[in-house]
């Protein structure tokens, strides 16, 4: 009897460490920002090139080219997650176009994602005391977030996200083709 008593102690035992590995390997697991969230913070607004994002999302789904009357060409890429749009350079400044940025070809210029589900904003370990929450007038529930210098950009509810995007900052700007013909 007090072999048995003994046995099932040691099994209770085992048992709580492997229930407390689980819930350490759980909280780390889910402590991680996607992969998505990961791969867009590689993307550097005005430095990294085309090349370098097809790397990171791999090869493109769609193009649209408006014959240089915009910011840039957009290519979207499809990903399990959803779907990334970026906004590439036409090239260095053309007198008179207050269109794009003073970079070379090809260099991204603004990137956004957007999700086919939505996620908590909790797993992207933004501090949102960073950002500044605006609701859309004409849908309850649903708000933009923006953080001090426009850069980076979402929205969702108050928990949950359905898209991400990243824009030049007001020092970046000083670059635009906008500013420099003035």
């Amino acid at each position: 009897m007090g072999y048995q008593i003994q046995t099932i102690r040691t099994s209770i035992k085992l048992w709580g460490v492997f229930f407390l590995i689980f819930l350490f390997n759980l909280s780390a697991y889910s402590s991680k920002p996607p992969k998505w969230f990961v791969n867009l913070q590689r993307v550097k607004l005005l430095e990294t090139k085309r090349a370098e994002v097809e790397k990171i999302f791999g090869n493109p789904k769609t193009t649209y080219d408006f014959d240089g009357n915009s910011t840039g060409l957009v290519i979207e890429y499809e990903i399990g997650v959803g779907r990334v749009s970026a906004v590439y350079s036409y090239g260095k400044c053309v007198k008179g176009s207050n269109y794009g940025y003073n970079v070379e070809k090809d260099v991204v210029t603004e990137i956004e994602i957007s999700l086919n589900k939505e996620v908590r904003i909790s797993s992207l370990g933004l501090d949102l005391s960073e950002f500044y929450r605006n609701e859309v007038s004409d849908v309850i529930g649903l708000f933009t977030y923006s953080n001090s210098d426009g850069s980076k950009r979402f929205t969702g509810s108050t928990t949950k996200i359905n898209d991400f995007s990243l824009h030049p900052t007001e020092k970046q700007e000083e670059i635009s083709c906008r500013n420099l013909n003035k």
